[in-house]
């Protein structure tokens, strides 16, 4: 019975392009991590980047600097 009823539901989401769909969707999400995680371990690599930051941390840490005015820093030394 209860395998009719997954069939049941397999068979609609094919017909109705929902497999399809969320395939889709899967796919793109999939892109955009990868893009993300290959962007943040680069900007992270950067030299200025990585001799900034353990004083931007430590100003956040510590009420100095927002994360936003921190982040704001980290970027605009990117070449």
């Amino acid at each position: 019975e209860v395998w009719k009823v997954e069939e049941g539901f397999r068979d609609h989401a094919t017909q109705s392009g929902a497999f399809e769909r969320r395939r889709r969707d899967q796919l793109r999400k999939a892109l955009h991590d990868a893009v993300h995680d290959s962007l943040q371990s680069s900007f992270f690599q950067q030299p200025a980047v990585r001799e900034m930051l353990p004083g931007l941390e430590r100003d956040v840490a510590e009420g100095r600097l927002t994360i936003y005015s921190a982040a704001r820093k980290l970027l605009t030394r990117l070449p």
